[in-house]
């Protein structure tokens, strides 16, 4: 799948730096038939949630495309202390930075989908 990464490049280099993953999948044809094409994919940091005070919440970003899916992630984390592994081992705390070019990014080049490579 090839992606335009101009606009979530902060989030893809934070996922780097910090050694994350970020996963981004499609919802079933009756999920999205039922609450909508906004939902068909989400994204997220596999096994992160965002703390919240004493509790723990699992984020994601939702969108008719998987940039706005991105977009839609990197704003519900933004400034918030993501928590990796809460109850593992390998727990980390990392805090994520504000990005305030959100509303920018979201103007930016429309997202093109191929499905002979991975991203």
């Amino acid at each position: 799948m090839k992606i335009n990464r101009q606009s979530y490049s902060a989030l893809l280099d934070f996922e780097k730096e910090n050694n994350l993953s970020l996963i981004v999948n499609e919802r079933s044809f009756n999920y999205v038939k039922e609450l909508g094409e906004d939902c068909r994919f989400y994204a997220e940091f596999e096994h992160a949630e965002v703390k919240d005070g004493a509790i723990l919440i699992g984020r994601f970003g939702d969108g008719a495309t998987v940039e706005e899916a991105l977009l839609d992630y990197m704003k519900k984390i933004s400034g918030q202390l993501l928590i990796v592994d809460a109850y593992g081992p390998a727990r980390q705390e990392i805090q994520v930075p504000e990005w305030s070019d959100l509303n920018r990014a979201r103007n930016t080049e429309r997202l093109w989908v191929s499905t002979d490579t991975a991203f």
